[in-house]
């Protein structure tokens, strides 16, 4: 019996030499420390430029963003766009220039129903001038319960 379980030992030993080596596949899966200390230099570089661009851009331009603007126009105009407010769909309101100072009657006539005068919002004691969104402000639109009237407590209670 003892024979009997000596090939079976032998049996085992063999099964697990042909799993060891059993072909494996040729991809190296581990990381290699260049490739990765070469991608962290790229990223670096990238964003590094991209701030000493943004810094040396200051009004005057310095050389290199000078350099950069003249070679590479599409990165001056991605990078520094003009900073002007955008209305929000569509809608545009202007603070009113000088001195305007009106009572919540005097308020009341700028509502939009006469077309000859301006659209008026008061917000917190500030009038802006929304005339150039008649579509939301005016009769019929989706804000004109605002216009016409110090708008605070509405704006601020949802």
């Amino acid at each position: 019996m003892a024979e009997a379980s000596e090939p079976t030992r032998q049996q085992e030993e063999d099964k697990s030499k042909t799993k060891r080596s059993a072909p494996s596949s040729d991809v190296d899966l581990e990381p290699n420390f260049f490739v990765v200390a070469g991608m962290f230099l790229a990223f670096t570089l990238i964003v590094g430029s991209i701030f000493y661009y943004k810094v040396d851009n200051r009004s005057p331009p310095g050389a290199f963003a000078s350099w950069v603007n003249e070679k590479y126009p599409w990165i001056d105009t991605s990078l520094n766009r003009p900073r002007s407010s955008v209305p929000v769909f569509g809608a545009q309101a202007q603070e009113v220039t000088g001195k305007l100072s009106l009572t919540e009657e005097e308020l009341k006539a700028y509502d939009g129903t006469d077309s000859e005068k301006p659209i008026y919002l008061g917000i917190n004691g500030t009038i802006f001038d929304v005339s150039a969104s008649p579509a939301f402000y005016g009769p019929g639109g989706h804000y004109n319960h605002f216009v016409g009237k110090d708008a605070t407590l509405y704006l601020e209670n949802g």
